[in-house]
């Protein structure tokens, strides 16, 4: 495993990702609940999360591959993605539904789309088809080594 690739490969996640951005919506979305229960939500959409990562790091090309899905094409629509997210933060809209009292957020929209969301799917997608020989073979070989 070369630490430089796994370094670009964690910045590019991260800032995909926005978790200190997240911070914030996920404080107005779990307002209402008690900070034990906030705790507990927020570690259950986090596992959930990585649940779905997983699932589209390691079954991510099979997928593409049953979908008929080049690596240009992903490339092409997660840049679109991107640009999307990128034109919502700069012209936000207003309103959108309120959840009721007694709904508590579950898989969306705190794991799916604001942590484990189409971008960052994406760029897992293309981070596994551009180097299979980074991947889960090398992975898995490291940790039986350790």
């Amino acid at each position: 495993m070369n630490w430089s690739d796994i370094a670009t490969a964690a910045a590019t996640l991260f800032f995909v990702m926005d978790p200190l951005g997240n911070i914030a919506i996920f404080n107005a979305v779990l307002a209402r609940f008690s900070p034990r229960r906030r705790a507990q939500i927020t570690a259950r959409e986090l596992v959930i999360a990585l649940v779905i990562l997983l699932v589209f790091l390691f079954a991510g090309t099979a997928i593409l591959k049953f979908l008929g899905l080049s690596q240009p094409s992903l490339a092409i629509a997660g840049g679109i993605l991107l640009f999307i997210i990128a034109l919502r933060m700069i012209f936000p809209t207003a309103g959108g539904e309120v959840a009721s009292e007694s709904d508590e957020p579950m898989i969306v929209p705190l794991a799916m789309p604001m942590v484990a969301g189409p971008s960052t799917i994406a760029i897992l997608l293309l981070l596994s088809s551009t180097q299979p020989e980074n991947g889960v073979r090398e992975f898995l070989q490291s940790l039986d080594a350790a």
